[in-house]
């Protein structure tokens, strides 16, 4: 009897669709975040806020946004999953360059 509910990703399009599952914590993330600003005020220090949700509402925004098009990827068009993914991949390596300089 086989159970393929934990199947191990053997293909790069495989662990394309995993990693767009693992993104839907980017929507709970970014949902938490803006929950908590929305009941803090959007002035609120992001120091005030608790460990690993010390982001700014953009960042939130940013990590909302993202999280549900990987979820998208993931879970409806899964074929799309790779080339979300090169696009997603670009873009966050962008904002590293941008942000260091």
């Amino acid at each position: 009897m086989s159970n393929n509910r934990f199947k191990i990703p053997s293909s790069q399009q495989d662990l394309a669709v995993l990693y767009c599952k693992v993104m839907t914590l980017f929507v709970l993330q970014g949902t938490i975040i803006l929950v908590l600003y929305s009941l803090r005020g959007f002035d609120a220090n992001p120091d005030s806020l608790p460990p690993g949700l010390r982001l700014d509402p953009m960042h939130g925004v940013i990590h909302l946004v993202t999280g549900l098009i990987g979820t998208y990827f993931a879970f409806r068009r899964p074929s799309g999953a790779i080339g979300f993914l090169r696009v997603f991949t670009v873009f966050y390596l962008g904002l590293a360059v941008f942000g260091t300089f």
